[in-house]
């Protein structure tokens, strides 16, 4: 995670993308992200683009109704605990 951290850094933050608002700044990460597409990494035969759509493919939708991943317990707070 740590070096994934670092590339989007050194690939799309720098220098510091000026945008007008946030939805300006999005389109601009999109299209940098697209220009990738067609690369190679290193010791992987297949380009960024191909790796997506296989990677995309194996993904569920998501479910009709929203799900709650948390337990909820009710509890009562103290002064002394």
């Amino acid at each position: 995670m740590k070096s994934l951290i670092g590339l989007v850094r050194r690939n799309y933050l720098v220098p510091v993308p000026h945008a007008a608002s946030f939805a300006a700044l999005n389109k601009q990460l999109l299209a940098a992200c697209r220009r990738g597409f067609g690369d190679r990494l290193r010791g992987h035969d297949e380009t960024i683009a191909e790796r997506l759509a296989r990677d995309l493919a194996c993904f569920h939708d998501l479910p009709g109704s929203p799900y709650d991943a948390c337990d909820k317990k009710p509890g009562q707070a103290h002064c002394l605990a």
